[in-house]
């Protein structure tokens, strides 16, 4: 079964529930090893991450991104493309990039050859 990372958080928060002397759990996923640790009231989960090479096409869509968000090259800090189901990217943006004043074009951006769909957060 592939991962479900709420599942996942909800099976963990039942299974620390039941086993108090247990802080952490172990998954093995087809995606790779998740870790559940409780601290305090709180229950965390690491995602695994299968990072891919960098390629050819990566200007391109650092190119897609910055023109679809108006984010300048130059504050982008880095781009990780990873294996999440058929891939993902995260765009590192410097700590100083207003999050809440960027407008996206979600339609210029999904609509790319680059990007099937967007999760913002």
């Amino acid at each position: 079964m592939e991962l479900c990372g709420h599942a996942t958080l909800a099976a963990s928060c039942v299974l620390l529930s039941l086993n108090p002397k247990f802080s952490t759990l172990l998954f093995q996923t087809l995606s790779g090893q998740l870790i559940a640790e409780r601290s305090g009231e709180e229950i965390t989960i690491t995602l695994p991450i299968n990072l891919l090479e960098a390629s050819s096409s990566d200007e391109k869509i650092l190119s897609t991104f910055c023109s679809a968000s108006g984010v300048e090259k130059g504050d982008v800090v880095q781009v990780t493309p990873f294996r999440w189901g058929s891939g993902s990217i995260i765009f590192e943006l410097k700590s100083d990039v207003d999050l809440v004043k960027l407008e996206f074009d979600t339609k210029a951006l999904v609509g790319s050859v680059y990007v099937k769909s967007l999760l913002m957060g």
